[in-house]
């Protein structure tokens, strides 16, 4: 995994003179084989930035390079058909009027072997005895896997997958996420992905790359980009994030919950997961001498654990913990926290 089959360097681009820019300096490289996933708010630009990898849209700025070759620069603007991309739209771009096999030979113009790509793609995709239907014979998820079988058959330097989950149910999500992963990783084949779920991100991405208003925030793996955020935005994006601020001293940030040792003498704040909170609700004595004290002041269940809200002095804290939760709104408990993030 040492060759970059993708390099970004510091591109930029607005759709008029008014606008503010809807991809701002941005910067990545992606490693041959690599699953990257590109997520953030609506809006923030990461549609746009997939359109001009493909070559959909020409940058104003920054320079664009695909397996060893600069296909857009200054000087430079190389066709989306020459540039060994697949891509994968959010509406999967089927021909309505074609069949299956029709659909996937579309892209192979100028191969000699077309019915024998088409024969093994089909059975990498499970839709071998599919070839002969239409797409509007097809569910949602096998319209999805025809679409990555076109993209994938002319074997491309880089896939690229637009929202590919966003008009899936949830129930069949899972199961198109699990296969379209298996399909990539068998293949080997360089994937940047785009999607605003970050489930999708967590589960399917070796690194996750997060926008804000056209900017890069944080790239970084799924398990450090979860418990280690670089800013609040990045935090509460993966989901809820007790944020709170202290004062400094001695390397310590004192806060309304306790004192936490940090790493920069700059910090201001720390973030704490839900579920990196311990509560302690059956032991008065071990609540008494416990240096931090609250007040449950909701619980919600949801299923497979609860969320359980407490007050300490005027400070709301979030804990996530198992459905077996049977404290009351009322009650004084214990918290503990075992893990944190600092800004």
């Amino acid at each position: 995994m040492g060759l970059n089959i993708l390099s970004i360097q510091n591109l930029s681009k607005k759709y008029s003179q008014n606008q503010v820019l809807a991809v701002k300096d941005f910067s990545l490289a992606i490693k041959k084989g690599e699953i990257v996933a590109i997520t953030g708010e609506s809006g923030c630009g990461k549609t746009t930035l997939l359109r001009l990898i493909a070559g959909l849209e020409i940058p104003d700025e920054g320079t664009i390079t695909i397996h060893n070759q600069i296909v857009a620069d200054k000087t430079t603007w190389i066709k989306p058909e020459k540039r060994h991309v697949g891509m994968v739209f959010q509406d999967y771009a089927l021909f309505p009027h074609l069949d299956i096999k029709e659909n996937i030979a579309f892209g192979l113009n100028r191969v000699q072997n077309k019915k024998e790509i088409i024969h093994d793609i089909l059975a990498l995709v499970g839709l071998q005895s599919y070839e002969n239907r239409y797409p509007h014979e097809l569910s949602g998820g096998q319209q999805q896997r025809v679409a990555l079988a076109r993209a994938l058959a002319p074997q491309p330097a880089l896939l690229l997958l637009d929202e590919p989950f966003s008009n899936l149910d949830e129930m069949l999500k899972e199961q198109v996420r699990e296969d379209l992963l298996r399909i990539i990783r068998q293949t080997a084949t360089t994937t940047l992905l785009v999607t605003h779920d970050v489930k999708d991100a967590l589960a399917i991405a070796d690194r996750i790359a997060v926008m804000q208003q056209g900017k890069l925030q944080q790239c970084s793996y799924p398990k450090d980009i979860y418990e280690y955020p670089v800013n609040t935005y990045v935090a509460r994006f993966f989901g809820k994030m007790n944020v709170l601020t202290g004062s400094m001293q001695n390397q310590t940030l004192q806060t309304a919950i306790g004192n936490f040792p940090v790493s920069r003498a700059q910090a201001k704040s720390i973030g704490i997961r839900p579920e990196h909170i311990n509560l302690i609700v059956k032991n008065l004595q071990v609540i008494e001498s416990h240096k931090v004290k609250g007040i449950v002041s909701k619980i919600h269940f949801f299923g497979a654990y609860c969320e359980v809200t407490t007050r300490v002095g005027d400070v709301e804290i979030v804990i996530r913990t198992d459905n077996s939760f049977e404290g009351k709104i009322g009650q004084e408990v214990g918290l503990e926290v075992n893990k944190y993030c600092e800004w």
